[in-house]
């Protein structure tokens, strides 16, 4: 749950963007927040930004899906994943600046793949989860679109 919550006791459209960095980061680690410590999403979002912020990120990323990212593609996930969890609403990002850069992290997967065509591709598995990952993103954004326009 979006930390800035238990203060205003409001959700907002920034709660979203929070909700949906914490899938992201779910993607990377392979496993849901509730399977790390407490089940508690922010304690989840402190891990997660504490070793992106110290350069460890690796350490809690998914093996199989490190070997076969793209370096950059996984960085730039990584930290629209990142800047989705800050502490104050105002320092994240709108979720219309947040499709258009994993379309970009996606891109560049896509060249990366087709560079090793020769070679292994993405597992059916990390397919599925980036698939998954990017129609969530898109219902995400015509969900909140659809809340502003009968606002």
């Amino acid at each position: 749950m979006d930390p800035a919550c238990v203060s205003t006791n409001a959700l907002s459209n920034k709660s979203d963007v929070f909700s949906f960095g914490v899938l992201l980061f779910e993607v990377l680690f392979g496993r849901e927040a509730s399977s790390i410590k407490n089940s508690d999403n922010w304690y989840f979002a402190r891990l997660a930004q504490s070793h992106y912020e110290e350069g460890k990120l690796d350490d809690l990323i998914h093996p199989d899906l490190r070997k076969q990212m793209n370096v950059e593609s996984l960085n730039i996930f990584a930290e629209i994943a990142y800047y989705c969890l800050k502490a104050q609403r105002s320092q994240r990002p709108d979720i219309n600046q947040v499709l258009p850069e994993l379309e970009k992290a996606l891109e560049l997967q896509h060249k990366y793949e087709h560079r090793l065509t020769a070679g292994a591709s993405l597992s059916k598995h990390l397919k599925e989860q980036l698939f998954e990952s990017q129609a969530g993103a898109k219902h995400e954004i015509r969900t909140i679109k659809a809340q502003r326009s009968s606002v």
